[in-house]
C-alpha cells in the first residue's frame, strides 16, 4: 500500500535480516530441472531471480495440503513449483519434511541439505530431519546395504541437533522414525551424552524456548516502525511451526495451522530476570494492494522464563486492509507509544476492492502510551511520562 501521508521521524534503528547470500542476477528459477533443483550452484544462481510473491502463495498452498490436509505426497509437486518460482531456504526445508513423511528418504536428504546450505533457521530442526531421514533410510524402513553408514549419520545428526538446542529431544525416543534404532546401545550412549551436554540441562521445554529466542536479533533503541520502516526492511527469517506454542496466531479457530500469514523473527527488545520482551512480525501472502504490498503487522509480546505469554499487544502495521493502521515508537527507557490511523482510499473498497486502489490520506484516531512494568505487563501511562 502507498505510504500514508504521515511520516514519523526518520528511522533511528535499522534492523537487518540479511539473506544468507546476496540476490543473484543468474538463471531463471523456472528453468530448474528435476536434477538442478538439488544442485546448490544452480539454486544459488536462481535465488532472487523469480517471483517472490507468487512463490509465497504457492508455498502457502503446499503447506496447507501438507500440514492441514495431511497429504504429504500431494504437497510435494506444489513445494517444487514454489521453488521454481523463487528458491528459498524454507521451501526446501518444508519439501524435505514432506518427502520424509512420504518415505522418500534419499530425496528428502538432498532437499534438507539444500535448506541447510541456504541457511535455513533454526538449524537444529534441519539436523533433526536429517537424522530421521538417515534413521529410516531404505525401502519400507528396512535396513539398506549400507545401514551401518546411515545409522552412523543418523546418530551424528541427532547429536548435532541436541547440542545445537533442538527443542524436542524426546522425539528421538518417541518418534516413529527412530523405532528401529532407539534400543541400540550406541543410540542410547550418543543420546544420553548429547542430552547431558546440551542446552538448558536437557529440559525439552526450556530447550525449545531457548532455541526460539536465540533467533531474535537485539534491538537498538529508540525505534520507530511506520510505513517507511516496513517498506525498507524485508522480512526473511520466518518462524517455524515448531514454535507455534509461542505464536498463538499460527493456529486458527479450528486448531489447524494458519498458512495465510507467515510469521517472522523481528527483535529481542529486552531480556529481564522477570520477563523477555520480543517483537515478531506477520505478513499476509494472499492480499496485495495497487503497489503489490501485502499487509504486514507486528506484535510486542512479553514471556516469562518458561516461555509462557505474560502480555501481548499489536503495535504496528495492519493485519488486513480494513484494520486500523498502527505506528509504533519505543524509547530507550522502554516506554512506547502506539498511534492508530484510519486509511482512506481513493475509491470505495466495497466497490473497487484493494488490488487497484490507493491510500490518499490517513486520519489519526488515537494515541496510547505504555510502559513495560516490572512484571512484564504493559501499563498505560500519560504521554509525557512515556516518552520523556
Amino acid at each position: 500500500m502507498k505510504a500514508p501521508f504521515f511520516l514519523l521521524p526518520v528511522i533511528l534503528f535499522i534492523l537487518s535480516c540479511n539473506h544468507p547470500f546476496g540476490h543473484s542476477t543468474g538463471i531463471d528459477p523456472a528453468t530448474l530441472s528435476d536434477s538442478a533443483i538439488y544442485d546448490i550452484d544452480s539454486v544459488r544462481l536462481a535465488t532472487g531471480g523469480g517471483n517472490e510473491k507468487a512463490a509465497a502463495k504457492k508455498l502457502a498452498q503446499a503447506l496447507d495440503i501438507y500440514l492441514n490436509v495431511k497429504d504429504a505426497a500431494k504437497s510435494i509437486p506444489i513445494f517444487k513449483n514454489a521453488i521454481r518460482m523463487n528458491p528459498s531456504p524454507r521451501a526446501y526445508y518444508e519439501l524435505g519434511c514432506a518427502l520424509l513423511d512420504d518415505g522418500r528418504y534419499d530425496e528428502s536428504i538432498r532437499a534438507l541439505h539444500i535448506a541447510e546450505q541456504l541457511g535455513y533457521s533454526p538449524r537444529p530442526n534441519v539436523m533433526f530431519r536429517l537424522s530421521a531421514a538417515y534413521a529410516d533410510h531404505g525401502n519400507g524402513g528396512e535396513r539398506p546395504d549400507n545401514w551401518r553408514t546411515t545409522d552412523s549419520l543418523s546418530l551424528h545428526y541427532m547429536e548435532v541437533a541436541i547440542q545445537m538446542g533442538f527443542g524436542h529431544p524426546e522425539q528421538f525416543r518417541n518418534g516413529a522414525f527412530f523405532k528401529r534404532m532407539n534400543n541400540d546401545y550406541s543410540f542410547n550412549t550418543v543420546y544420553t551424552a548429547a542430552l547431558s551436554g546440551g542446552s538448558a540441562s536437557g529440559n525439552p521445554e526450556k530447550m525449545l524456548w531457548k532455541t526460539f529466542t536465540t533467533e531474535f536479533p537485539p534491538v537498538e533503541l529508540p525505534l520507530t516502525i511506520n510505513t517507511v520502516w516496513i517498506q525498507g526492511h524485508k522480512l526473511e527469517n520466518s518462524i517455524s511451526y515448531d514454535y507455534e506454542k509461542f505464536i498463538p496466531e499460527m493456529r486458527n479457530a479450528k486448531f489447524s495451522r494458519e498458512v495465510e500469514n507467515d510469521y517472522y523473527y523481528c527483535a529481542l527488545v529486552k531480556k529481564d530476570p522477570a520477563y523477555t520482551a520480543l517483537l515478531y512480525a506477520g505478513k499476509n501472502n494472499f492480499l496485495t494492494d495497487a503497489n503489490q504490498n501485502s499487509p504486514t503487522f507486528f506484535f510486542l509480546v512479553t514471556y516469562d522464563g518458561d516461555g509462557k505469554i505474560i502480555d501481548k499487544l499489536p503495535v504496528a502495521g495492519q493485519k488486513n486492509f480494513t484494520a486500523t493502521w498502527k505506528v509504533f515508537s519505543m524509547q530507550p527507557n522502554y516506554a512506547f507509544v502506539v498511534k492508530d490511523f484510519k486509511n482512506v482510499f481513493k475509491y470505495d473498497p466495497e466497490t473497487v476492492g484493494y488490488d487497484s486502489n490507493y491510500v490518499v490520506k490517513s486520519e489519526p484516531l488515537a494515541i496510547t502510551s505504555y510502559r513495560i512494568a516490572a512484571n512484564g505487563k504493559f501499563e498505560k501511562t500519560d504521554a509525557p511520562l512515556a516518552m520523556r
